[in-house]
């Protein structure tokens, strides 16, 4: 038995500009940070005359000797992507619900990923877990995703990352020392909306309006350097007051980007506590990222998010690993 944890992701700016009909024309650039929550993956060898072939627990529970008939789609695609066709038994849980904006499905394919290249014994890379993640999600399942979910989750940390024409990219770790780590992440708030949406279908909505949309992709890419320039420089709250200026050109991406219940929570986070904020992910609903003021976080929270799910970020430092085999 194998299992394997790979983490969820902020998206702070660049945000589309890692969807391959974008890069492909016009390069792209975000940073992200990988946090401490994380989807987990245990894959486990049955016996050859076990019942099925295939046995899968997530959702619901699945049992087939058919490949084509599994439904959990991460786990048949993995499997026909890595040509591992042994018997075997797949469960997936999580920390935080999926479908919210934090990259959850790239992560459960990074640790499905890194649990099937262990058995096969295919030796760990981190650019070829991201880069097959990568292929399962766009390829094999034709589901429109970016590829900055897979690098964020397989790689962790705070990242910048340029990703060049030919879809190779560069990682650029940003390093903080204890104090202003301690600084940074004491400004972050993830807030859940209690609403849950499909994310390929919210970036269909993007992707349609691509080439219309280019003055304003082109204004958010330039903008990660001038991010990326801010943190390294300990100038954190014009950072946050990137988002709220980045936030307010993402939403012209997409009319779809709001909904009833972000629009409640955007009200709540709409404070003078509040340097920024964003709906993560392709927009929707999922979780709201807030930007507070130096000691703001915690008095907000008592304030407005008793009854709430939130999250204080952590960095995760590992990315996708193995925890037990």
């Amino acid at each position: 038995m194998i299992i394997s944890k790979s983490p969820f992701r902020i998206s702070f700016f660049g945000g589309s500009t890692d969807y391959e009909e974008w890069f492909t024309n016009n390069g792209g650039a975000f940073i992200s940070l990988a946090f401490q929550k994380y989807s987990y993956s245990v894959v486990k060898r049955l016996p050859k005359n076990s019942d099925k072939k295939y046995h899968v627990q997530w959702r619901i529970k699945e049992a087939t000797n058919d490949l084509n008939q599994i439904k959990q789609p991460i786990v048949r695609e993995s499997l026909r992507f890595y040509k591992f066709f042994e018997n075997l038994e797949f469960i997936y849980f999580a920390d935080l619900p999926a479908r919210s904006g934090i990259g959850s499905s790239s992560a459960y394919c990074c640790a499905v990923g890194n649990c099937i290249m262990n058995l096969k014994n295919l030796g760990f890379d981190k650019y070829k877990l991201a880069e097959n993640s990568y292929q399962i999600e766009n390829k094999y399942l034709k589901e429109n995703v970016g590829i900055q979910d897979q690098i964020a989750s397989s790689f962790g940390n705070l990242n910048y990352v340029k990703i060049k024409k030919d879809k190779t990219f560069k990682i650029n770790p940003i390093i903080l020392k204890d104090h202003e780590r301690f600084e940074f992440l004491g400004r972050l708030l993830l807030v859940y909306t209690d609403e849950q949406r499909n994310s390929s279908q919210m970036a269909q909505l993007i992707l349609k309006n691509i080439d219309k949309k280019k003055d304003i992709l082109m204004r958010m890419q330039k903008i990660v350097d001038e991010a990326y320039s801010n943190l390294i420089n300990q100038d954190i709250d014009t950072f946050g007051k990137l988002l709220e200026y980045t936030w307010e050109m993402k939403k012209e991406l997409s009319n779809k980007m709001i909904t009833k219940k972000t629009t409640d929570l955007l009200d709540i986070l709409n404070k003078k506590e509040i340097l920024g904020y964003k709906i993560m992910g392709a927009g929707g609903g999922g979780f709201v990222l807030a930007y507070f003021k130096e000691g703001k976080r915690d008095k907000f929270i008592e304030k407005y998010l008793k009854n709430k799910l939130y999250v204080k970020p952590e960095i995760d430092d590992s990315g996708t690993r193995t925890i037990i085999y």
